[in-house]
């Protein structure tokens, strides 16, 4: 029981961190093509690809 309670918290706080980071993302593609950090852009989709794999992992057992 408290292993399942433990695998919901951690989906729920990658799932929240999911959407923090595709906020990001939206915010990114508001912004004017001069104004945007693409660096930044890299880094959040490397981490979206993270999580989204750690989440299917989570998911899957």
């Amino acid at each position: 029981m408290i292993a399942q309670v433990d695998r919901d918290a951690t989906l729920r706080k990658l799932i929240k961190k999911r959407e923090e980071l595709r906020y990001k993302l939206r915010d990114h593609f508001c912004l004017p093509v001069n104004q945007r950090n693409y660096k930044e852009f890299e880094s959040v989709v490397d981490e979206l690809d993270e999580l989204r794999k750690k989440i299917h992992l989570i998911k899957e057992k």
